[in-house]
């Protein structure tokens, strides 16, 4: 009885009644490996796995391990995935506290003068296509001096 997948070594050895302490014991005849090698390009992988690849989110790299298991299910993988699985942008900038520091492209935008919620939220967006920041800083905002209080 060939056992399909080496994870499953144990519990098929529990079903054939045959002892088995470790896979490293047992000849390579006891294995019928049906996985191919990892193909280079990830459009190629299975179609029940195809949607996981590339990895574009950093955010999702906490699955990879997930995503292997899932990849040798079905193929031979090496310690490495290969650089194509993954299509990550590059690490953003921080966000200085000066808005002389900003790059070119968005450098006129501040300092902003927002005349409402959304204006403000449209160029935080941009801003955070570049940088990364938790707050915007004060001094990027022009702030409405309040009106002298009159007392009669």
């Amino acid at each position: 009885m060939p056992v399909l997948n080496i994870f499953f070594t144990s519990s098929t050895s529990a079903k054939s009644k045959q002892p088995c302490s470790s896979n490293r014991n047992l000849p390579d005849s006891y294995f019928e490996n049906t996985r191919i090698s990892l193909p280079s390009h990830p459009g190629q992988v299975h179609h029940s796995i195809r949607n996981l690849f590339p990895i574009r989110d950093r955010a999702k790299l906490q699955f990879l391990s997930e995503y292997r298991r899932k990849l040798q299910k079905y193929y031979i993988l090496n310690n490495k995935l290969p650089t194509s699985y993954f299509d990550l942008s590059s690490e953003k900038l921080d966000l200085l506290s000066i808005p002389q520091a900003l790059i070119q492209e968005i450098r006129y935008l501040f300092l902003c003068n927002s005349k409402n919620n959304s204006e403000l939220r449209d160029l935080v967006a941009k801003l955070r296509c570049n940088y990364k920041f938790k707050k915007l800083p004060s001094n990027f905002i022009i702030h409405k001096k309040q009106l002298p209080i009159l007392l009669s």
